[in-house]
């Protein structure tokens, strides 16, 4: 009897509502390079004339609807980008350095998990602090030594404002995205304008 009056307690104070979300997202490359060189036998790259590039992110979310302030949000986002450089090569023990010009580009898959806050006094401010791993899905490059996009970890912090509607929840967001290992030659930073809806929730 007590135990099912806790679970019925429990249900009653969380529930999941499946969101979705998109919007504009800007990024920046900065190339990886030990200051001593590269290692025996290996490369860096070095980026020139890298710019601010525009792509697009898309996703779906759990929110939890809680009595407490305090969350996780579970995200799944798909990002387009592409970056052109021109890359000086830098290789250790082999003929000299060499530049070329690159556009490569990706669609990738990012998997959050972020602890999320509400705040106000309707808490439909949400801010979120966690972090991510990514997995390149289909990357493109104009030349065969580019390697694109690649496997990295990073984190990422969001700003969530939330408007109830007639049959859901619209939420504006700014996040802001950072590499923090990778398995390629560069790091990217990013920037995220979007708009999210959540089905039926009712804040």
């Amino acid at each position: 009897m007590f135990c099912k009056e806790v679970s019925d307690s429990t249900r009653s104070r969380t529930k999941a509502s499946l969101g979705i979300r998109g919007g504009l997202n800007l990024s920046y490359l900065n190339s990886i390079k030990d200051p001593s060189g590269p290692p025996m036998g290996s490369s860096h790259y070095d980026l020139e004339g890298n710019r601010l590039s525009a792509g697009f992110s898309s996703g779906f979310f759990l929110d939890f609807k809680s009595e407490d302030n305090f969350s996780i949000e579970p995200q799944i986002n798909f990002i387009y980008i592409t970056h052109e450089a021109n890359l000086t090569v830098v290789r250790r023990y082999q003929s000299g350095v060499y530049s070329y010009n690159d556009r490569f580009s990706s669609f990738i898959m990012q998997i959050c998990i972020l602890p999320k806050f509400a705040v106000g006094k309707k808490h439909n401010f949400k801010i979120m602090y966690g972090p991510f791993v990514k997995f390149p899905l289909i990357t493109t490059s104009n030349s065969s030594t580019g390697d694109g996009f690649q496997i990295g970890v990073g984190q990422i912090a969001c700003l969530r404002l939330d408007a109830q509607a007639k049959s859901g929840v619209i939420g504006f967001d700014f996040r802001v995205g950072s590499d923090l290992a990778s398995s390629q030659n560069f790091r990217e930073t990013s920037l995220t304008l979007g708009l999210s809806y959540v089905f039926g929730l009712k804040k």
